[in-house]
């Protein structure tokens, strides 16, 4: 993505257009003290860049996706070890709470959605 303030955003595009418009009209010609090669150069080194950028967001989407699966898999554990000590200690007990659950005796009564008494 180019910088709005320093180039505008189809910086590439345009400098495509001349490198094409250049090598159609004379390869040899000069603008200035800048040849065609030099041009060429540049924009070459611009596609190196965009590639390497696009390799380095290809691995942090795969490190992210490797992040996403194993914080899942760390969940199911996290899980399973709750309803463990939910299982053994009992689910009004202070390891249940330490293993991060809510004791019985703590969880507030759900209400039916009606309000009023069951009939």
């Amino acid at each position: 993505m180019a910088d709005r303030s320093t180039s505008p955003v189809d910086t590439k595009d345009q400098a495509l257009r001349i490198k094409e418009a250049w090598a159609n009209i004379n390869p040899n010609a000069t603008y200035g003290d800048l040849a065609l090669a030099e041009f060429t150069a540049a924009l070459t080194a611009l596609g190196e860049a965009e590639t390497a950028i696009q390799g380095l967001e290809d691995q942090l989407t795969s490190a992210r996706n490797v992040q996403k699966e194993r914080r899942y898999a760390l969940w199911s554990l996290v899980k399973r070890a709750r309803d463990g000590a939910k299982s053994r200690h009992g689910d009004d007990s202070d390891e249940y709470e330490r293993f991060g659950g809510t004791r019985m005796s703590e969880r507030r009564l759900r209400r039916r959605a009606g309000g009023g008494t069951p009939a």
